[in-house]
């Protein structure tokens, strides 16, 4: 063995297990009559000897690799809000209703039924003309450098109208000649358990289980249990805008503000009262905080895995399964969803960050490299793009997301992406969620 490779002595090597793996050990002894199976301290300095001796082979040099497939998972276009603040003039008039004539029509697949439209939350002019957008980079990124064709696209979509309508305005951006081609768009339905496809679309109604957790981390980060540290910054912003604690801000608090400021930020409205974009950021910034707090599992670790598994462990599933086979001359993927689909599939990627919070039309993209010449290595790189604010707010240029386990890499190799990822995946969904028959 190299010596650049091996520790010039053991005793450079940690020595003893840190506090998580002692307590793992702990309980496993516990479990058994409380019989020591493992030293833990053994245990740690063999793996991260085993780490030092034989670390992951480097990943190819870009110029080595072809890009294969690629899955854009992205938030809708600004929305009109589900509510505003009561005491505030109503703004949200129907002119501002998005406008698809012109746009690439739909047909749902597997579905019978897509009912009226709803005139919460349903997608306004800024947020269509943000899909467009999004549409034109992606068509800059894959199609016109020839790194992806545009012919037999793989279109899914949460069931809402905001998210299939911004479906359409995407691919009027990224296939400008193509307004009057229908495209077939994959939905799932509501349901129960493993009847429940429609996972782009955060539900906790499906799952037993998930309602349970979920219900209980907000109960820990809601009215009057917000952090101590939160408080007084929630008094400072009540003191001097006009946002009041009404309707979903009683049991939410910073979440209903956000939504009210950004939904009119998102579609150029005038703002609440005294909500200044320093206010609107450090909203943001705590609201980001506060979803991960939700999806957290009330800080227990394993609880968190569990959650996030259920909340959108069928959504990664979906994307893994299409990386992990061959998939023909298909090779765009696109997933027109929510903030809080690609809040948690970020969090299962870095599990320890506090996950940004996904603006409009905000993407995360899962790209799979193979080396070039035969059948080489695949290698997995997520990128991720913020989005916009709204009308006049540059978008984020995107970065990569370094998934937890990946040695740091930017690209990780597919088998151990799938192993980095593989506890968020549900092997029987019903019966994780605890769904009767």
């Amino acid at each position: 063995v190299s010596a650049a490779v091996l520790p010039a002595s053991r005793a450079q090597l940690p020595q003893a297990a840190p506090p998580r793996m002692r307590a793992f050990f702990a309980a496993a002894a516990a479990s058994v009559g409380g019989m020591t199976l493992f030293d833990p301290d053994s245990v740690y300095r063999r793996w991260v000897l085993d780490s030092a001796l034989f670390p992951p082979p480097p990943p190819p040099t870009n110029d080595k690799l072809e890009l294969v497939q690629a899955h854009v998972l992205f938030r809708h276009g600004a929305r009109a809000p589900f509510e505003d603040c009561e005491d505030q003039p109503d703004i949200w008039k129907p002119k501002l209703r998005a406008d698809l004539r012109g746009h690439p029509p739909v047909r749902l697949r597997d579905l019978n039924d897509f009912g009226e439209v709803l005139y919460e939350g349903v997608l306004t002019h800024a947020g269509l003309a943000q899909a467009r957008d999004l549409g034109t980079l992606l068509k800059r990124r894959y199609i016109d450098t020839g790194l992806l064709s545009a012919n037999n696209l793989v279109l899914r979509s949460s069931l809402r109208t905001r998210t299939i309508e911004t479906l359409r305005g995407v691919l009027k951006g990224m296939l400008p000649d193509h307004s009057a081609h229908t495209f077939d768009v994959l939905v799932g339905k509501k349901g129960k358990g493993n009847t429940h496809t429609d996972w782009l679309d955060f539900n906790i109604d499906c799952c037993p289980r998930l309602k349970d957790l979920y219900m209980h981390s907000v109960h820990e980060w809601s009215e009057d249990r917000m952090p101590e540290d939160i408080r007084p910054i929630l008094a400072k912003v009540r003191e001097d805008t006009a946002l009041t604690v009404t309707g979903n801000a009683k049991k939410y608090g910073l979440i209903a503000w956000r939504d009210w400021t950004s939904c009119r930020t998102g579609s150029g409205q005038e703002q609440l009262p005294g909500v200044t974009q320093e206010k609107f950021e450090a909203l943001e910034e705590l609201s980001s905080k506060q979803i991960t707090a939700w999806f957290s599992g009330a800080g227990r670790s394993l609880l968190r895995t569990e959650l996030l598994r259920l909340a959108h462990g069928n959504t990664l599933s979906e994307v893994v399964a299409r990386m992990s086979s061959d998939q023909g001359d298909k090779k765009l993927f696109l997933y027109s969803a929510h903030d809080w689909t690609l809040l948690p599939v970020v969090m299962m990627l870095r599990p320890n960050d506090t996950a940004p919070y996904p603006q409009y039309c905000s993407e995360l993209t899962f790209e799979l490299f193979r080396e070039k010449g035969g059948e080489g290595r695949h290698f997995v790189r997520v990128i991720f793009g913020k989005g916009t604010s709204g009308p006049g707010f540059a978008r984020d240029e995107p970065g990569a997301v370094r998934v937890e386990g990946c040695e740091g890499q930017e690209m990780c190799e597919l088998s151990r992406f799938r192993q980095c990822v593989d506890r968020y995946r549900p092997n029987d969904y019903s019966k994780e969620c605890g769904c009767k028959d």
